[in-house]
């Protein structure tokens, strides 16, 4: 893709400056990972959304399990449902599901 050949042009010794010896990327760019990957680079992930998204991440499949994600109509977004409360989310507590990221609902 476009960034790995970005990285090949940049690492061409034709071109006098040092290479890149690591790929450093926000967590959503798997492109990069895989470039990294395919260069033989090593590849760091960078989180940079917030503490709170993360844990959404982490505990959506427990969401899921429990019926509670993703929303199953739109309805549940203006009736009161985004109240629930998430009381067995490690790491937190008094939850509700509005106040998780919103990606969490579809």
């Amino acid at each position: 893709g476009p960034f790995r050949d970005l990285l090949t042009r940049l690492n061409d010794p034709a071109t006098g400056h040092p290479p890149v010896t690591c790929v450093v990327s926000d967590v959503v760019m798997g492109f990069s990972m895989e470039a990294a990957n395919e260069l033989g680079l090593p590849y760091v992930q960078l989180w940079t959304a917030s503490a709170i998204s993360y844990l959404g991440y982490r505990h959506y499949r427990l969401l899921i399990n429990r019926g509670l994600a993703p929303l199953k109509d739109a309805e549940k977004l203006t009736n009161g449902y985004l109240d629930t409360p998430v009381e067995d989310v490690p790491g937190l507590r008094s939850m509700r599901l509005r106040d998780f990221p919103s990606f969490i609902r579809t």
